[in-house]
């Protein structure tokens, strides 16, 4: 239904992990079953996605909610994942449904210099692609990257890095844009200056992403 009309928004409220029917998680008694389980949710994020359909999901506090497939539902559509007491829902529905969508089908490439990585992906490339979705002005995403270790001396003798961000991303009037951010990062071996220039908010957000594990990983170093 939310697909006949591109960038509709669908909200989930959930006290529980799915236990009937499509999507079921709690029955699930093999690999078998919990891999049709999963590629339901990936087949329903793929459809929202090509649909411009933003997902939501609400649970409620106190309850025991798995967000294991739906948390990653929620990300890969430019939906949010709150946990908010019963009494907060009315309220908690309103802001999701007053967030206006500002771009579709958002693909962010982010590169960095030669001999650095991503942490957290299934990759150690210097180019990472991440699909966001349906995006507004609220829309945040963190990436985390490091140097490689046989190359850190190296790395360290330079005054900086440069590191560029691609954004392409479709409007509502269905134009599809791309934007080029490109910047030079300073570097330093002065551990003092480093800790007095940390973003704490970013770090907060990134570490939030990590837990609900919408990025896997290692261990962390630099957000950018």
């Amino acid at each position: 239904m939310a697909s006949r009309k591109p960038w509709s928004k669908v909200i989930v409220c959930t006290d529980g992990k799915a236990n009937t029917d499509l999507g079921n998680l709690e029955a699930v008694e093999s690999e078998e079953e919990l891999g049709a389980a999963q590629r339901f949710y990936s087949e329903l994020s793929e459809n929202a996605l090509q649909s411009g359909v933003i997902v939501s999901v609400l649970t409620l506090e106190g309850t025991d909610c798995s967000l294991s497939e739906l948390g990653r539902l929620a990300d890969s559509t430019g939906g949010k994942v709150n946990i908010v007491h019963p009494s907060q829902l009315y309220g908690e529905f309103e802001n999701i449904l007053e967030e206006k969508v500002t771009a579709a089908n958002v693909q962010a490439s982010f590169i960095v210099p030669r001999d650095m990585y991503f942490k957290h992906e299934s990759h150690s490339e210097r180019k990472l692609i991440k699909q966001l979705g349906n995006v507004s002005n609220d829309t945040e995403k963190t990436f985390e990257f490091t140097v490689k270790d046989s190359t850190l001396q190296t790395l360290q003798s330079m005054t900086s890095l440069p590191v560029q961000l691609q954004v392409k991303f479709t409007l509502p009037t269905g134009q599809t844009m791309l934007r080029v951010l490109t910047v030079e990062k300073p570097t330093t071996t002065d551990r003092s200056l480093v800790l007095s220039s940390l973003s704490l908010p970013v770090l907060q957000i990134h570490s939030s992403q990590l837990q609900r594990g919408l990025v896997k990983g290692r261990k962390k170093e630099e957000v950018w």
